[in-house]
């Protein structure tokens, strides 16, 4: 993701894997870089456990139920079915 900062641009990159949990999307964080900046393991998980189990996110997590799994193979999402 690119945004402006202060009239600088700015990248966030965040990096993990993908999967389903009890029919939600989950997203397990390996690395976030802000720039160049690798921010550390304890705070990216915090962040995005706090971002996915939010009373308010929670259901636009949620996905239909004929979806069973998603993962990323070779740069392409891939999902499968019920």
């Amino acid at each position: 993701m690119l945004f402006d900062l202060y009239g600088k641009e700015l990248s966030l990159t965040l990096e993990g894997r993908l999967s389903v949990q009890d029919g939600y999307l989950r997203l397990s964080p390996t690395r976030l870089m802000l720039g160049s900046l690798p921010i550390p393991q304890v705070t990216v998980d915090r962040a995005v456990s706090s971002l996915f189990e939010s009373p308010e996110n929670r259901e636009r997590f949620r996905l239909p139920p004929d979806i069973r799994s998603l993962r990323v193979e070779n740069g392409e999402l891939v999902v499968t079915w019920r």
